[in-house]
């Protein structure tokens, strides 16, 4: 389920093993690994997984069947905002309320 899962995203993103695997900083014989079902990431690599294909971990681990990810452009606000942006994705908001909260910041920035 979980190598299936990977090939998918990363198919579905058009990236290479090769790539994935840099991205990780991890080797391509991993990578394949994890796609062949013969080795299971740590936690810390589903984590990083999540983040770049844009999923939850619940997702990755075949937990739910769709992803609850809302995809969002984070604008561009500068040094000022970027700690509370990262602060606002750690804390558990819901996709929701993060993107309420994004669209919050752009209604707010100088133009």
């Amino acid at each position: 389920m979980f190598g299936d899962r990977i090939k998918e995203l990363r198919q579905k993103k058009k990236i290479s093993q090769d790539e994935l695997a840099r991205q990780m900083n991890l080797s391509r014989t991993t990578i394949t690994m994890w796609e062949t079902n013969k080795r299971e990431p740590d936690f810390e690599s589903v984590k990083t997984l999540a983040g770049i294909f844009n999923v939850t971990t619940d997702y990755l681990l075949g937990h739910v069947k769709k992803s609850n990810r809302i995809a969002i452009k984070e604008p561009d606000i500068g040094e000022g905002w970027a700690a509370v942006v990262d602060e606002a994705k750690s804390s558990g908001l819901s996709p929701e309320d993060f993107k309420a909260f994004i669209d919050a910041i752009n209604r707010k920035k100088p133009r």
